[in-house]
């Protein structure tokens, strides 16, 4: 028995110095892995769209954009379908760059700045969010915003002198689809839930984040038409601390009466970015990627209310 059991040990070795060669050279006999060994693979690169965190405008067209992309790419900033530059992303991943907005594109009243990341070998992917520039003509006002498809639009810079604000509590912007889905969003200095009402009824509530930022959907869909929209804060003790009343209107989709031709024949042509100016309420649409178009409004904090008891 005893010298079964020797046999079956010396097999074993003989078995693992197969798998593994034992190196006594100048590595002081480390492990090597032998012929029949499985290797570890190099962890695979992880490719992802650029990641815009902050945007800056001045009045003379320099835009400075900051934000996260994959390490060792190309990343090009566009104005419409122009090119205006193109880094190289470090390392690290964090990037800057700083651009100038062509004038002649200005005047055009809305500039989309797009970002696209090169990988390599053809393959471009482009960024989600992106940032329109859009100037009214006659006095020269000029807003900053960041959108992504289907989320609620940033205000970077407001075209007015500020934004709707009441005791801590701000409202930026409203965005609604052609189906009627509504997102209200802002901010908010003061704990609390924000209640958003269109006239006597609920549309819901919702609480800021850890940066205070908050964002308030309504999936119900509201008709076509014009509402008083009443936002409130409410503390803990069921108290409405502070509130802004502001008038929304809910416009029909519009019909596409352009056209393209294309091997004769005629085609819907693509929407294009459109904004209405009032002297205390833009309105802004935008075609996204899906299909139909999403609307953003914004206000002036002076603008004035309809009566949101109706």
């Amino acid at each position: 028995m005893r010298i079964a059991l020797y046999i079956l040990l010396a097999m074993g070795l003989i078995f693992a110095g197969g798998r593994w060669a034992l190196s006594a050279g100048q590595d002081g006999g480390a492990l090597r892995p032998g012929p029949g060994a499985t290797q570890a693979l190099p962890a695979e690169e992880i490719y992802a769209p650029a990641v815009l965190k902050t945007a800056e405008l001045s009045t003379n067209g320099d835009l400075k954009l900051s934000g996260t992309a994959t390490p060792k790419t190309n990343l090009t900033v566009k104005a419409d379908e122009e090119i205006l530059r193109t880094i190289r992303v470090g390392a690290n991943s964090a990037w800057t760059i700083e651009v100038k907005v062509p004038a002649a594109r200005i005047r055009r009243r809305i500039v989309s700045i797009n970002l696209q990341s090169d990988l390599g070998e053809e393959s471009l992917i482009k960024s989600e969010a992106g940032l329109l520039i859009v100037t009214e003509p006659v006095e020269f006002k000029q807003g900053l915003f960041m959108v992504r498809p289907g989320a609620a639009t940033l205000v970077l810079q407001s075209p007015f002198d500020g934004l709707p604000r009441s005791a801590g509590l701000t409202l930026e912007a409203a965005d609604y689809d052609d189906a009627g889905g509504v997102i209200f969003s802002g901010r908010s200095e003061t704990p609390g839930r924000i209640r958003l009402s269109a006239g006597r009824s609920v549309l819901g509530e919702t609480g800021p984040d850890a940066s205070g930022r908050w964002t308030l959907i309504s999936g119900a869909g509201l008709p076509i038409g014009s509402y008083p929209m009443r936002l409130q804060l409410i503390a803990e003790s069921g108290e409405a601390i502070s509130q802004i009343d502001v008038p929304f209107t809910r416009k029909p989709p519009a019909a596409i009466t352009d056209t393209v031709e294309q091997d004769g024949l005629d085609f819907p042509a693509a929407p294009k970015p459109q904004a209405q100016f009032e002297p205390q309420r833009w309105t802004l649409t935008r075609p996204l990627s899906g299909g139909g178009m999403q609307h953003t409004l914004l206000w002036s904090p002076e603008i004035p209310a309809q009566d949101a008891d109706q």
